[in-house]
């Protein structure tokens, strides 16, 4: 039941604002939500009590005693859920804490996308790029596509993205590029939603790492698996400021490199915390930081601020593009 979780906590959920708490907010047992109609032959009781685990470890569920004259321990168990969330839950993120970053990675492959870009020398490269809040606004790391000759994005099923404008910060340090898809090949991919991130959560990163003579594809490592995607699975382990810019990263212990620059770092919510970027540094300090396998993230927060709608809403710098049959070209 892909939906458990979801009906679980809607179930179980109370209004904390109502001013007729008491009367509406009468807690339910475990037994009242297994002897619905619809589960009374169906629910597999296995995935229902690992489920309600999760969701109290995670501070979802929270346990209000026993019925007064239960004597079955787990049937007879009060939840409630005091958070419920309905665009959390339409978002699936109460399915991916159960699911785990498998789930996520199904759900989202298809909006992780790789940037082919030829360089104005006519040496091809790539990237990796993402939907953000809707399907015609892509992110990506502005070292990737600012000084590219061609750029091209296509979907999962090989058809091309028409860019109208990209936009960059106007300070030259900051690694963000906005791209402006001007028709529907990604209506049928699902765009991330963001939020902070917090310092040793678990993330996923997902990217396109060049592979010598083989075409974009994704891969995934988690842990020792690997497959035909790319998912590198670390943890957010610092916060600070970079001293050659003073701008706030991440460092990811997660190694990635490469076609993963503009990776979406991914909590296990299925929210974006941040994105796989390069910072100026010395070449010397980069291969340094290289060797010790981590990664420079720059926070949602950042973004954030290019984002309209932003209270603290910085000006971009935007570029038409010129699209053809091979991708589109930036006109400056």
């Amino acid at each position: 039941m892909p939906n458990l979780a979801n009906e679980i906590l809607e179930f179980f959920s109370i209004n904390t604002i109502s001013n007729s708490f008491v009367k509406k907010q009468t807690p339910k047992s475990i037994d009242e939500f297994v002897s619905q109609a619809q589960h009374i032959d169906s629910l597999d009781l296995h995935k229902f009590v690992k489920t309600i685990s999760i969701l109290k470890n995670e501070g979802h569920l929270i346990s209000a005693g026993l019925l007064p004259n239960g004597n079955i321990p787990i049937a007879n168990e009060l939840l409630i859920a005091p958070s419920y969330d309905e665009e959390f839950a339409d978002y699936g993120s109460y399915n991916f804490l159960i699911h785990g970053f498998v789930s996520i990675a199904e759900t989202f492959s298809n909006s992780v996308r790789p940037i082919v870009v030829l360089s104005k020398d006519g040496i091809p490269d790539i990237g990796t790029a993402f939907l953000l809040g809707n399907i015609h606004t892509i992110i990506t790391a502005r070292h990737v596509v600012e000084n590219a000759k061609l750029i091209t994005i296509t979907n999962d099923k090989g058809e091309f993205a028409k860019i109208k404008h990209i936009s960059f910060p106007n300070d030259k340090n900051i690694d963000i590029a906005f791209i402006l898809i001007e028709n529907f090949v990604f209506s049928h991919c699902k765009p991330f939603n963001a939020t902070n991130a917090k310092i040793l959560e678990n993330v996923l990163t997902i990217g396109y790492p060049p592979i010598p003579g083989f075409d974009a594809f994704q891969l995934y490592e988690i842990s020792s698996i690997n497959n035909s995607y790319k998912f590198s699975n670390g943890q957010i382990i610092g916060k600070e400021n970079s001293y050659l810019d003073g701008i706030e990263y991440l460092i990811l212990n997660a190694k990635v490199k490469g076609g993963n620059s503009g990776s979406p770092v991914i909590n296990n919510k299925g929210n974006i915390v941040g994105m796989v970027i390069q910072i100026p540094m010395d070449s010397k300090d980069a291969e340094k930081i290289d060797k010790l396998g981590y990664g420079i993230v720059t926070p949602f927060s950042e973004i954030r601020k290019y984002l309209n709608g932003s209270e603290k809403f910085v000006e971009l710098t935007t570029f038409i593009c010129e699209n053809n049959k091979e991708g589109a070209i930036m006109i400056k």
